[in-house]
């Protein structure tokens, strides 16, 4: 009688465990394309503006390149429960 109820606990408990993970990993991977999406953007206005502009448009321009990098935001991965899974 013990073993079917822990055969069933741990696979209730690993099932969650697998879904939380799963989550955690699309979540980051739209955080990281997001993050390379507004970076790229930026850099293409960027480009647009010294193209287009006179010298001390493009002087300002180059200041302000810093700006583009962005760090990417971090996501704590999930949290085991007292089982370890």
């Amino acid at each position: 009688m013990k073993l079917p109820v822990l055969v069933s606990l741990v696979a209730v408990l690993g099932g969650c465990a697998t879904k939380d993970y799963q989550l955690y990993a699309e979540q980051t991977a739209k955080i990281i394309q997001a993050n390379s999406a507004a970076e790229s953007a930026c850099f293409l206005v960027m480009a647009e503006g010294l193209k287009a502009g006179d010298n001390s448009t493009k002087t300002a321009i180059t200041t302000q390149l810093e700006k583009c990098k962005k760090e990417s935001i971090k996501i704590e991965p999930p949290k085991k429960n007292w089982l370890g899974f």
